[in-house]
Formats: C-alpha cells, sequence, structure tokens
C-alpha cells in the first residue's frame, strides 16, 4: 500500500461519524437526510454531542423535536 493513500483518522473524527450514525439509525434514514444531510451536524465536542445547525430554526427544531434522540445517539457512542 503507497503512503499516500493511508489515511488515519482521528478519534474525534470517528466519534463524529459514530454519532451521525447512530442518530441515524434511531431516527430513520429519510429523516436524518432531510433534517441533518447539509442542513446540519452532530459532532462530539469535549465529551458533549454538540448539534450545529445552518439557520436558528432549524436548531430549535431539532432541539425540540430531536433532542431525546441525540441523547440516545450519546449514550450508544459513549
Amino acid at each position: 500500500m503507497q503512503p499516500e493513500s493511508t489515511a488515519m483518522v482521528p478519534p474525534f473524527v470517528a466519534q463524529d461519524r459514530a454519532m451521525a450514525e447512530a442518530l441515524e439509525q434511531i431516527i430513520g434514514p429519510a429523516t436524518f437526510q432531510h433534517w441533518f444531510r447539509d442542513h446540519a451536524a452532530i459532532r462530539v465536542e469535549e465529551g458533549r454531542a454538540v448539534v450545529e445547525a445552518e439557520n436558528a430554526f432549524l436548531l430549535a427544531w431539532i432541539q425540540r423535536e430531536l433532542r431525546p434522540q441525540a441523547v440516545e445517539a450519546a449514550r450508544i457512542v459513549f
């Protein structure tokens, strides 16, 4: 294998991916696609799940409607 074709994934990136995958499993692919793909992100920062959204409306909606599912995803990952 050539060195330029090998990539190391930092642990925080792996956790971010695991959070997104866990949330997608919980809320379903269609809901995840609609509310998160290209519009919002869930990531891990200092041991906490952090949701970022492209606007305040979307962030408020996610907090109101998907917070329990995000907490469940965090429990799975952590």
